[in-house]
């Protein structure tokens, strides 16, 4: 258990493009069913669950694609579903295009997505903290003018509403906006990933009990808890959880006889 804590500390310092490599290159070589044992991101682990309480989906979006590590990954555990990943900033279509031509079944659709279809929409673009809500910190930002769009309307344009869809937002405080412009979506989505903010970390942003609250009425409560972020002064700012449709079979079926 010491050496594991260890390992994982030391990968937990890597680089993210090194970790994505090694998780992946763990993947193959040890197989879905042993990367609980080994010490990568505590999210995939908990993704890969889903898929041994029998979740499968058919289609994966990915918002907030950013590099396209999070469908890379995810697709190791999904082999067979389409993805689709979104993401507004153009200065990733290089990065994005680089996933899209190594796999046939994921696409890429380069747009801000929210609760509305419309333009001029300020957005405040660095990097891995662009967000329609501006960070709380001094970070450099660029306010750059972009059209919004929904899910659902992107949805309805170019593709096929799906059997049951796996929907991944780390979208910096728009979680509700985005939910709101995919309404037609979530009657066929079953679980949500979702990076929700705990503090006050993206200005004028919904915040844990605004999510929570908002995702309970239309259906949906919370299934597991994976990655945290904390302050160099250990305080828990964010964290990614994962919710489930509340009529799910998988949450009805859970079984607590072997619980110690």
């Amino acid at each position: 258990m010491a050496t594991r804590k260890l390992l994982k500390k030391i990968v937990n310092i890597l680089p993210a493009k090194l970790k994505n490599k090694a998780y992946r290159a763990s993947a193959i070589v040890f197989g879905l069913n042993n990367l609980n044992s080994l010490p990568f991101y505590d999210m995939y682990h908990h993704i890969s669950n889903l898929k041994k309480l029998g979740f499968d989906p058919d289609l994966i979006i990915d918002a907030g694609a950013l590099f396209g590590q999070w469908t890379e990954n995810v697709r190791i555990i999904f082999p067979e579903a389409k993805f689709i990943m979104i993401e507004p900033q153009i200065a990733q279509k290089k990065y994005l295009e680089a996933v899209i031509h190594k796999f046939n079944n994921v696409s890429l659709e380069l747009s801000l997505v929210g609760d509305v279809e419309k333009n001029g929409v300020e957005f405040y673009q660095m990097g891995t903290g662009s967000s329609i809500y501006q960070e709380n910190s001094d970070h450099y930002r660029e306010k750059v003018s972009l059209k919004m769009e929904t899910i659902d309307a992107i949805i309805e344009k170019k593709y096929q509403m799906p059997n049951n869809c796996f929907l991944k937002l780390d979208v910096q405080g728009a979680e509700i906006d985005v939910l709101k412009g995919a309404t037609e979506l979530l009657k066929r989505t079953e679980f949500i990933l979702l990076e929700i903010s705990i503090l006050n970390y993206n200005y004028k942003a919904p915040q844990f009990t605004d999510v929570i609250i908002f995702l309970k009425n239309i259906g949906f409560v919370l299934f597991d808890i994976c990655d945290e972020r904390r302050t160099t002064n250990e305080v828990l700012y964010q964290t990614d959880m994962i919710f489930v449709k509340e009529s799910s079979a998988i949450r009805s079926s859970v079984d607590f006889k072997d619980i110690q």
